[in-house]
């Protein structure tokens, strides 16, 4: 993992780059382990049947969100963007993708995929207000622009230090 700005990045196995910023992931992957082993537990336990399908069904569910928590962010590919919620994936080809919006909410903002059809699709974490602004230093960008900037680099080509 690398930082860009305050982005961070990972390149996938595939090759996509996987984008997240600081608060939107679980970055222990290790975590996933607890449910497996609670499930684990549920097979050897000592109570009904019925009770132990249960208890295994609703943690093979915990393990299914946990996996996701763990993937939540931008995937930026040969073909497009990819929003990866903690429920499904949304894929956006590189030509229908117009950039990124900053969208406000009381009290932190938003990063949003426009496309060239007007289609507005959130990003699943939110930021801090001040990651919003660019106000600050001369120079300073916000958090949207490097989004921005990186979606850019990778659509024309150019090499990204992951």
């Amino acid at each position: 993992m690398i930082t860009f700005g305050r982005l961070r990045l990972r390149r996938a196995k595939d090759g996509a780059i996987e984008v997240w910023a600081r608060g939107w992931r679980l970055e222990t992957r290790a975590l996933v382990l607890v449910p497996v082993a609670l499930a684990a537990a549920f097979v050897i336990a000592p109570v009904p049947v019925v009770l132990r399908v249960l208890g295994v069904g609703v943690l093979a569910g915990c393990t299914w969100i946990t996996l996701r928590l763990g993937r939540l962010g931008l995937r930026l590919s040969e073909t497009g963007v990819e929003i990866v919620e903690v429920r499904h994936t949304v894929r956006v080809p590189w030509d229908d993708v117009a950039g990124f919006v900053g969208e406000r909410t009381g009290h932190d903002g938003r990063a949003v995929l426009m496309t060239e059809g007007g289609r507005r699709v959130p990003a699943p974490g939110s930021f801090d207000a001040e990651e919003m602004d660019p106000y600050g230093e001369e120079g300073d960008e916000s958090i949207v622009d490097e989004l921005n900037r990186l979606v850019w680099a990778v659509r024309r080509g150019d090499p990204v230090p992951v």
